[in-house]
């Protein structure tokens, strides 16, 4: 009996002994886990270092993600707002800090030029905003197009299409129709530089530009359709101008506007990639139709929303393709 007590307790010992080096066991492969959870992150961020010129490979990727925050610029127009709030709200919904601000385009590409915001999601690509763009190029880079299906020109309305003005050479002799004026937006905007090559090459000297924002031309095409006046003015896609108005795209046979060629982008700050990985792969996926955004300048323009409004409504009814982009943004 003696001797089976002791064999009994020997076993115990053995077992706890045994126990204690499983656990240990065990705590190994979750910290050897961790550890190439590590190496592998390491390992993406070496590779990105080691393929691009004149990147700092001493970047802490750790202090990058424990002070997440991104400055956003875009310009002044209602799709852009109620964008510009979207992309914001799903980056603080992932721990960031965010702010946001509208700019004129040679402000906004100046901005993110010298490293005063980090991204601006209002870029129009090739044409439209190629001044800009070739006067900052050496220290922007294209992240993506964000929305689907874009359009620049002129339009009128219908009456005017319908009475002969189809195409931008027609103007030349019905200005009288239109008071002699082509409504713009704002200068220092890639659309405003195209209007005034227009006037020259079409031979439209008896028209003047009238510059205002994008609020202003809303109105002014509303004023027109509502007392049956004719106007012709700078149109884009997305917005809510073709959604709301009887109005007609001019055909631009001289290509002096992007016309659908245009692609409406996100622009960083250089190696975006290196400095905020995780952002950088949201962004990347981030694009939507321009029918999507045909209802938020609908809703913001014309039914009086918030952008806050717009973007957390929008947010909530899309959660399924929301939560794919917050993936990439852990």
């Amino acid at each position: 009996m003696k001797y089976g007590k002791i064999l009994l307790i020997t076993l115990l010992s053995l077992f706890v002994v045994f126990a204690g080096c499983t656990t240990k066991s065990d705590t190994n492969v979750n910290n050897s886990d961790t550890l190439n959870t590590s190496l592998n992150d390491s390992t993406v961020s070496n590779i990105v270092n080691n393929s691009t010129n004149n990147v700092n490979e001493s970047v802490d990727t750790t202090i990058i993600l424990e002070n997440r925050s991104m400055t956003i610029i875009t310009t002044n127009l209602p799709v852009e707002i109620v964008k510009g709030e979207i992309v914001k709200q799903i980056l603080e919904n992932n721990g960031y800090t965010v702010s946001i601000s509208q700019m004129s385009t040679d402000d906004m590409y100046s901005t993110v030029y010298s490293g005063d915001a980090d991204i601006m999601l209002s870029g129009s690509y090739p044409t439209t905003d190629s001044s800009f763009a070739g006067k900052y190029s050496n220290n922007l880079s294209k992240v993506k197009e964000n929305v689907e299906d874009s359009w620049i020109g002129l339009a009128v309305n219908k009456n005017a299409y319908d009475n002969g003005v189809k195409s931008i050479d027609d103007l030349k002799n019905h200005s009288e129709m239109f008071d002699n004026t082509i409504v713009c937006l704002e200068e220092n905007t890639g659309v405003a530089e195209n209007t005034k090559s227009a006037l020259t090459t079409y031979g439209l000297s008896n028209y003047t530009i009238k510059y205002v924002n994008p609020k202003e031309l809303y109105a002014l095409v509303d004023e027109a359709n509502a007392n049956n006046e004719d106007i012709v003015f700078v149109a884009w896609e997305p917005s809510a101008l073709f959604e709301k108005y009887p109005v007609e795209k001019l055909a631009d046979n001289e290509h002096i506007y992007a016309g659908k060629y245009d692609k409406i982008t996100t622009v960083s700050r250089p190696e975006m990639y290196v400095w905020d990985y995780e952002a950088y792969r949201f962004l990347k996926e981030f694009q939507v139709s321009k029918d999507v955004a045909n209802s938020w300048a609908v809703e913001y323009v014309y039914e009086n929303k918030s952008a806050e409004e717009i973007a957390s409504k929008w947010i909530d009814a899309n959660q399924y393709e929301v939560d794919e982009w917050n993936e990439l943004l852990k």
